[in-house]
């Protein structure tokens, strides 16, 4: 699939686990990135995954429930292990969503709760901090439009206006399990 234009609608639905909830204390572990045009067709089935390199700093960051989720999913082990920093990961994830979307300011950022994702990834937490302030992660949503799709508000709405249809999904991604 060629690149994407405005016309196209293209949608970039990113994805973040961190080390916490609060962007300023917290950082970015792990970041997924798919893009689709406006009729949901994904431009590229492979997406773009990385896995920042984190020290110690980042297991003290965590609370009981994250250090027990991400060490039971593996992302502990694999941020101690990968040789990404967030500069890298910020500059490789930019440099996918220009290949499928060139033009600044065409993509809309999407995806669940994504408000959250924007949020770090404006932020100017211990990454920047260790980086002598430098911000790191605010290049990828620079170059998306300023709208926002976030699917949890469907999924909010529907729990409210048919909550005998939306029992049903608590059986499709049941906490507890391995999905980071």
């Amino acid at each position: 699939m060629a690149s994407l234009s405005f016309k196209d609608g293209p949608l970039v639905w990113i994805d973040l686990e961190t080390t916490g909830l609060d962007a300023k204390q917290n950082r970015i572990l792990e970041i997924a990135v798919l893009i689709t045009n406006g009729n949901l067709e994904v431009v590229d089935e492979e997406g773009c995954h990385y896995i920042v390199k984190s020290g110690s700093e980042a297991l003290k960051e965590m609370d009981e429930w994250c250090l027990n989720q991400h060490t039971k999913t593996g992302l502990v082990k694999s941020s101690q292990e990968s040789t990404y920093s967030p500069e890298e990961v910020a500059k490789f994830v930019l440099e996918y969503i220009k290949r499928w979307v060139p033009e600044p300011r065409t993509a809309v950022l999407a995806g669940s709760s994504v408000h959250f994702d924007a949020t770090f990834l404006r932020a100017t937490g211990p990454d920047v901090i260790e980086n002598g302030g430098s911000q790191i992660w605010n290049i990828i949503p620079d170059h998306l439009h300023y709208r926002i799709v976030d699917v949890s508000t469907l999924k909010e709405l529907c729990r409210r206006w048919y909550p005998t249809a939306t029992e049903r999904w608590k059986h499709l991604s049941p906490r507890g399990s391995n999905h980071r």
